[in-house]
């Protein structure tokens, strides 16, 4: 695909400017004491999580971590336990990762270059130029996937958006219509417009690029992007053993690459007799199967069988990996989502 220069789309980045001047959002949290660190943490809060939700874990984060060099100092269980809840924890640990490279190479001053920025853990190129364009007010176009739909609708296309070629296609388009000034406002416009206006069922009648959209035009609106059929996603069963009194609770740090690396969990175990076989034998009479929950991720449901042992099992001496937490600090610990829910449930609820 050839980047277009039809006339129709000269004005499209001064009709962005002028609708985000006026429509767009001006009252989100990072957008006050703009900064490349601030902006650096939103976007990465933002990628699979949304606005609404991101709102109080950011100012939360914000105010314990005013900038890079408090991030880099900091424990990673600290940071782990502000994060706990967004999900995608991975990207709280390249978070952390990345601070202590700007701490150390860059004097605490997160980069606006994006050239440097894709060199970072968690940063690829379309957050690299969010934080160029919005805090450097540099010329970057970003292709989240706000812009991806905008982009594909105003321009008719109809391929798989998310395909290597469509997305390069997507990205030297976005970077052709991309102004060299104002940049900081256009890129908000574009993120914008498509959160509140081009969504997945469009408002079409308010939106500023209306009369020179494609889709508009030809009623493709439902058709862009393409919807790809959804595999659907396999269960897992996992039996999590819950121990706890009035002081404290059994819990584990886990070591492993999943989703939950360097989290604190219940012990799990992937059956029954598993869980049986692990119980010192004094116990094994005194365990209760509490009721299932559930939990869904992007590629797989997890059942979540919490199985309660009698508080006397805090006195029997554990694996070095399974270590007695107070219960009055675990607040502290960066806790797994379903993990707080069985917790919160059954105990502090309680």
């Amino acid at each position: 695909m050839k980047v277009t220069t039809h006339p129709l789309y000269m004005n499209f980045a001064h009709t962005i400017i002028a609708w985000q001047r006026k429509y767009g959002r001006h009252d989100l949290p990072w957008q006050e004491e703009l900064s490349s660190y601030r902006v650096w943490i939103s976007e990465i809060m933002l990628q699979q999580t949304q606005v609404t939700t991101v709102k109080s874990y950011f100012i939360r984060f914000i105010k314990r971590f005013p900038d890079a060099s408090s991030l880099a100092k900091a424990p990673l269980d600290d940071v782990l336990s502000l994060w706990a809840g967004l999900g995608y924890y991975r990207r709280a640990q390249h978070l952390h990762t990345a601070a202590r490279i700007v701490h150390e190479q860059y004097h605490g001053e997160v980069p606006t270059d994006p050239n440097i920025l894709v060199t970072l853990p968690g940063i690829g190129q379309s957050t690299a130029h969010a934080i160029a364009s919005i805090a450097g007010n540099l010329p970057y176009a970003i292709l989240d996937a706000n812009v991806k739909r905008v982009l594909a609708r105003f321009l008719g296309i109809r391929g798989d958006v998310e395909q290597n070629s469509v997305k390069s296609d997507l990205f030297t388009q976005a970077q052709a219509l991309m102004p060299q000034d104002n940049c900081r406002i256009y890129t908000q416009g574009m993120m914008d417009l498509g959160a509140t206006v081009c969504t997945k069922n469009p408002t079409c009648t308010i939106c500023p690029i209306q009369k020179d959209c494609v889709a508009q035009k030809k009623h493709w609106q439902l058709l862009i992007p393409l919807k790809k059929k959804k595999k659907a996603k396999p269960t897992r069963l996992k039996y999590y053993l819950l121990a706890y009194n009035e002081e404290n609770i059994l819990l584990v740090k886990r070591s492993d690459q999943t989703i939950w690396s360097n989290l604190w969990c219940l012990p799990e175990f992937n059956s029954m007799t598993e869980l049986n076989d692990f119980i010192p034998s004094a116990y094994k009479g005194d365990l209760c199967n509490l009721t299932e929950l559930h939990h869904t991720f992007t590629h797989f449901h997890l059942r979540l069988m919490p199985v309660l042992v009698g508080s006397s099992a805090l006195d029997f001496i554990w694996p070095a990996n399974i270590q007695k937490i107070p219960l009055k600090s675990l607040a502290d610990y960066g806790l797994p989502t379903p993990i707080e829910k069985i917790l919160y449930s059954r105990i502090i609820a309680t």
